[in-house]
């Protein structure tokens, strides 16, 4: 079981200045924390005047603390920028700050006050893993990893230009500066990285050049006398460099395809999203709602690391999206999911031990939760207080609205053919439909038409919902809630009930034994409902695309040049597929990864290829 990240505990000094009590230690200089950041992680880089020689820039820091030295690079950042410029920072931090913490530290550098305001309402709660935070239209990114650095920078998959050293003191935590984590700093590290440190202790000296860094002592800020600063020798890995944007067609209009649209034109790319209906989001994404939540698990896994953070990062997607101007329906209205089985009594009976705090997930009694969800309800549950709905059509709506790409909407593709350059796309009639160097298949089942895609061992799920009319009991429910299926709150009178999981329906026509048996379900788990004349209106049938792990399929294929998948998000697709277009994005053009590379190889589209038991030729 993994146990949950433990907080910064922190205590204020008489001038203001936060220290941490674990370490008895500042975050910051109290002289002037800007200043100190200026001079020893800017200026000991050469920054900014090194942001001005590439298009994209990636800083790698080791202490996180308040945020400053990240807002300090940015609002550096802010004034050199080219267009089309990309900030990337990467930055651990085992014990994170709650976010009035940072608050109150940062509130005595108003010149900062914009950024640190966007930071706060992107700022994650603790759960522990990799998060990505987009800022300025997606130019500047944050991962923010939440853990031991010893254990998850091996894990980081990235070439670092400048390193911030950032820990607290040598003497006060030896664990940060042992030579293991240098050599996996430079692991990490550009060609031609450059560190620097406010640290001047022969520890940190001889681990870095053990390492592969040049390093020197120089003058250091305020009370400290020297510091350090480095550059890393000898020849190393190749320097990535930055891949042109390519013309990208994306297959699909659903959620996974829009999303991959999205992502790709917020870095500059042409893109084309090619959909066979008339309108996105018609078939597995068309509901008239989705749940949007996080994933609980006794043990951290692939499954719930991506799940984790992907509801995370779909929330903030929503969040920016709606604040641009984007009417997305839906409610953050919260997420109860009910004892009512063995597998989530479970949880709720561990959930004091496991890794996520109060404000992803908590333990209700029955009581607790009837108040939240405004109904009697019938055992305790868990509560993802941060979750809720949203209409995946609307959704997927607004990411081609604000990716502004070019859509070709009743149009098929039915083959893909590579000439050496760029990939064309034609319909069943051999006619030519666009070209371009990238494709992304996000067509779900039917990518299998290809032969490129036949082999991924994609399946076919029916999942039937139902349209519930809202009674005056039922209308009172405020929540969503997921028992032995689910319901969300009335909307318009009515409430969407499901689902089911048909492995042997090949139909979606509605099924009325089906629609019966949601309603039982209903009424069986929440028994506030069970004398209520519960009235199906309507309904929808749809298939999902899943896979045998129940991990989607993302990344580029290795058989073909400039062909990439995202395929087989299950039920799951609001929280997975925005994650896994960044993943796709960051793989094709060259960037820093968003998850951990143990993640990012469980969702490879080689994966199942790779632990195939081999057969003699």
């Amino acid at each position: 079981m993994t146990s949950k990240l433990e907080e910064a505990k922190v205590f204020w000094s008489d001038d203001g200045t936060p220290r941490s009590a674990l370490f008895d230690d500042v975050y910051f200089s109290p002289e002037d924390g800007v200043a100190e950041t200026l001079h020893v992680f800017l200026a000991g880089n050469g920054l900014p005047d090194r942001f001005r020689e590439r298009e994209r820039f990636v800083i790698g820091e080791l202490g996180f603390g308040t945020g400053l030295n990240f807002l300090v690079a940015w609002h550096e950042w802010l004034k050199v920028r080219s267009a089309g410029a990309q900030l990337h920072f990467v930055s651990f931090e085992r014990f994170p700050l709650r976010r009035d913490a940072i608050e109150t530290a940062l509130a005595r550098w108003p010149e900062l006050g914009s950024l640190v305001r966007e930071l706060l309402a992107h700022y994650p709660p603790a759960v522990p893993g990799f998060h990505r935070l987009l800022f300025d239209g997606g130019r500047v990114a944050l991962t923010l990893v939440f853990g031991d650095a010893r254990e998850e920078l091996p894990e980081l998959e990235a070439q670092v230009d400048a390193w911030f050293f950032d820990g607290f003191a040598p003497s006060k935590n030896p664990e940060l500066w042992t030579a293991e984590l240098c050599h996996a700093v430079a692991r990490s590290s550009a060609p031609d990285a450059t560190v620097a440190t406010f640290s001047s202790a022969r520890v940190v000296k001889d681990g870095l050049s053990g390492a592969g860094f040049s390093i020197e002592r120089c003058p250091g800020y305020g009370r400290k006398r020297e510091m350090l600063r480095g550059v890393k020798g000898g020849e190393g890995r190749k320097r990535t460099v930055p891949k042109s944007r390519p013309k990208v067609a994306v297959i699909g209009g659903g959620i996974a395809g829009t999303q991959v649209a999205y992502a790709f034109a917020r870095r500059g790319c042409n893109v084309v999203l090619v959909e066979q209906h008339a309108e996105p989001a018609q078939e597995a994404s068309g509901n008239l709602g989705g749940i949007i939540m996080g994933y609980a698990a006794r043990r951290a896994s692939s499954l719930s690391r991506l799940q984790s953070a992907g509801f995370l990062f779909s929330l903030r997607q929503l969040q920016e999206l709606r604040s641009t101007g984007f009417d997305v329906p839906g409610a953050r209205c919260g997420v109860l999911h009910l004892a009512c089985n063995e597998r989530v009594s479970r949880l709720v009976a561990a959930l004091e031990e496991m890794e996520y705090p109060p404000e992803f997930l908590a333990r209700k009694s029955a009581e607790e939760a009837g108040a939240l969800a405004g109904v009697s309800l019938p055992c305790e549950a868990l509560w993802y207080p941060e979750a809720g709905w949203v209409s995946p059509v609307e959704y997927c709506k607004a990411l081609l609205a604000a990716a502004g790409c070019a859509v070709q909407y009743n149009q098929r593709v039915d083959a893909l053919q590579h000439n050496g350059e760029k990939w064309s796309l034609s319909d069943e009639q051999g006619r030519g439909i666009d070209d371009a160097e990238l494709v992304i298949v996000a067509c779900a089942y039917h990518a299998k038409q290809f032969p490129m895609c036949k082999e991924l061992p994609l399946r076919r799920l029916r999942g039937q919902v139902a349209h519930v009319r809202a009674t005056e009991v039922t209308a009172q429910l405020r929540t969503v809630l997921c028992h032995d299926g689910y319901m969300l709150p009335a909307e318009s009178g009515v409430h969407l009930v499901g689902a089911t999981f048909d492995r042997a329906g090949t139909s979606t026509e509605l099924i009325s034994d089906q629609e019966q048996e949601l309603l039982r379900k209903l009424k069986q788990g929440l028994p506030v409902f069970s004398g209520e004349p519960l009235e199906a209106v309507g309904g929808r049938a749809a298939f999902r695309t899943t896979t045998p792990d129940h991990l989607p399929l993302v990344g580029l294929l290795s058989g073909s040049v400039g062909l990439g998948v995202s395929l087989g998000h299950g039920s799951r697709g609001l929280v997975t597929a925005g994650l896994a277009s960044e993943i796709l994005a960051a793989e094709a053009l060259g960037e820093p990864q968003p998850v951990s590379a143990g993640l990012r190889r469980a969702l490879s589209p080689q994966r199942f290829a790779e632990t195939s038991p081999r057969r003699d030729a």
